[in-house]
């Protein structure tokens, strides 16, 4: 089966389905495209890490034509540089 989801405007969809040996495959798809694609398509725009520091998880993006860098979804006015 599958259930869907919208994070933002983006409609997801778990899918469930049967696999050998009374198993189950799990798959993600993201507007359509399955998760892998769809994070394959974001790499040309964007560069993301998750980074740990003393028990707090972040979210570090960095948008590749704008340079804009975002922490946790939030703008920050540091300016990156290309070297």
């Amino acid at each position: 089966g599958e259930d869907s989801f919208y994070i933002d405007q983006a409609r997801c969809i778990i899918r469930v389905d049967p696999a050998p040996g009374f198993r189950y495959e799990y798959s993600l798809y993201i507007d359509g495209k399955p998760h892998e694609q769809y994070t394959d398509e974001l790499t040309k725009y964007y560069r993301l890490w998750l980074v740990s520091i003393e028990d707090n998880e972040y979210r570090i993006m960095l948008e590749l034509d704008t340079i804009n860098l975002y922490v946790n979804d939030q703008l920050r006015t540091e300016t990156v540089s290309a070297r």
